[in-house]
């Protein structure tokens, strides 16, 4: 999940205490810069979709006055392109799936 709208000085703390309402949390990245943002990684998809389709009010974070921008994230042209091409440079077809370390075949589903 991409959180933007952050300013300088918010931590993976403050995002991990409004955030962890809506499931358990993997991994949070902040990238502090101009424009700070984060990225944070469920268990388990449903709670992303949950985070990503809530409404997040003004203040709901410290250093988030406007309320975060809260969408999916969305890999980046390049890193999309070389993991869908095959060694001929056609699509494969190719699914990678990580972050399962541990999840039981009954967690998984039907996937």
């Amino acid at each position: 999940v991409y959180i933007g709208g952050l300013q300088q000085g918010v931590t993976e703390a403050h995002l991990a205490q409004y955030f962890q309402k809506y499931g358990n949390i993997l991994n949070i990245s902040v990238n502090e810069g101009k424009n700070p943002f984060a990225f944070i990684t469920y268990h388990h998809a449903p709670d992303a979709d949950c985070s990503v389709l809530d409404t997040h009010p003004p203040g709901c974070i410290p250093f988030c006055p406007q309320g975060p921008k809260v969408h999916f994230a969305e890999p980046k042209e390049e890193s999309m392109q070389h993991s869908t091409e095959g060694k001929n440079g056609k699509d494969s077809n190719a699914l990678f799936v990580v972050g399962f370390e541990g999840a039981s075949d009954e967690e998984i589903g039907d996937f």
